[in-house]
């Protein structure tokens, strides 16, 4: 495993959780299917950001993408909690991983902080399927509230 994290004496389980609503608008603006099976999935790594369970190897750092984007006293917390040197520096690129953002691409590469990624989910709200999804699992929203807080859903 050293080919992989170095030759640290030390390593860090990291679980990066965004909110439900979000996650699922951008499989939505991807065509992908939110299955039985994803929202299973999605509830899981919220109980381990939770601490419910803990598979991780500890220590586990659990971390809000959510915080993380909007909250640049939060990625300073998180970089001294790792023992890492803070900076911002490549906070507005966006990975060309996966073709970059579900729903910008590349457009705002080096713009990223400009990008709508805490609202996507306002692009569903008319979308039937997409609010069945969480109108059949109130489990998903409260995880989402207790993790992230409230987000106004019309249903």
């Amino acid at each position: 495993m050293p080919q992989y994290f170095g030759n640290s004496r030390e390593s860090d389980s990291l679980i990066i959780l965004r909110d439900p609503y979000n996650t699922f608008a951008s499989w939505f603006q991807k065509n992908w299917r939110v299955t039985p099976e994803i929202i299973k999935l999605w509830k899981s790594y919220a109980y381990e950001f939770m601490g419910i369970t803990n598979h991780l190897k500890s220590p586990k750092i659990s971390v809000s993408f959510n915080q993380w984007f909007s909250d640049r006293s939060y990625r300073q917390r998180l970089a001294d909690s790792l023992g890492l040197r803070f900076t911002d520096r490549n906070l507005n690129s966006v990975s060309f991983h996966g073709s970059g953002s579900s729903f910008d691409e590349q457009s705002l590469n080096e713009k990223a902080q400009e990008m709508k990624i805490l609202n996507r989910f306002h692009n569903y709200l008319g979308d039937a399927k997409f609010l069945q999804i969480f109108e059949n699992d109130p489990e998903l929203d409260k995880l989402s509230k207790d993790i992230f807080g409230s987000i106004d859903m019309p249903y």
